[in-house]
């Protein structure tokens, strides 16, 4: 996702990819959550306070790291292990901004289970 910080006017990009199929999905993340920012059709780019960017880029670059634990462990397993770890991970329920914190939870329990 390509953002103009409002007050700099500097461009960034925000990303998040699915470590099973390679593909950028901040923009469902953000829209499931009713957070997309608003977009200038006239430029191209989403517009983004530097504060709101900040907190975004936090959580993205925790969430990735998490999401890519959690795809590796999945990975690893088999049989009644890879079922009891998935089942896990779809019940984590949680805030947003403490999603990331919970997958590595699981991660953790996972690991110290198999």
């Amino acid at each position: 996702m390509d953002i103009k910080i409002n007050e700099t006017g500097e461009l960034v990009e925000l990303t998040i990819t699915d470590p099973k199929t390679g593909l950028c999905w901040i923009n469902d993340l953000m829209g499931n959550h009713n957070e997309l920012p608003e977009y200038d059709d006239a430029t191209d780019v989403y517009l983004m306070t530097q504060e709101a960017f900040d907190w975004w880029k936090e959580l993205t670059e925790a969430y990735q790291t998490a999401d890519n634990r959690k795809h590796e462990l999945l990975n690893e397993l088999t049989g009644a292990k890879y079922d009891v770890a998935f089942e896990a991970f779809e019940d984590i329920d949680g805030d947003l901004e403490d999603y990331p914190r919970f997958l590595n939870q699981v991660c953790d329990e996972i690991e110290a289970y198999v």
